[in-house]
């Protein structure tokens, strides 16, 4: 694993396996917290929005506070 990162790219499979806590989600957030900066494309973003709607429905994809 790495100690730190500047920045990093994530994808919709990682943070859908934290969203839902699969088997790694720990790990994933684990690493993920050791990045300064993130960043998604939009394409990610859409496509997180629209599985976290699919599995826990609208209220899965609304963000909170």
């Amino acid at each position: 694993m790495t100690e730190h990162l500047g920045a990093a790219v994530v994808d919709s499979s990682a943070l859908m396996c934290i969203f839902l806590e699969e088997p790694a989600w720990k790990l994933y957030l684990t690493e993920l917290c050791k990045v300064d900066s993130l960043h998604m494309s939009t394409a990610t973003r859409a496509e997180t929005h629209l599985s976290a709607k699919g599995k826990k429905g609208q209220a899965g994809a609304v963000k909170k506070g």
